[in-house]
């Protein structure tokens, strides 16, 4: 079942308010189409070249 990532993201601000990020703390959509639909979404805490490997190993 597909989603657009406007619904994810709202989903995240709603469940991690972006008040309540750091200074350095990137939060949001930062790249990207927020009407765009998805089907599969990894989440991380930091991204790294194996995150990004797993990603594309399982179409996210």
């Amino acid at each position: 079942m597909a989603t657009k990532i406007r619904h994810i993201s709202t989903f995240l601000n709603q469940w991690a308010p972006p008040g309540t990020k750091m200074d350095y703390d990137n939060v949001g959509l930062l790249v990207g189409d927020p009407d765009a639909e998805v089907t599969n979404v990894l989440t991380c805490l930091d991204i790294t070249d194996a995150v990004v490997a797993e990603a594309i190993q399982n179409d996210c």
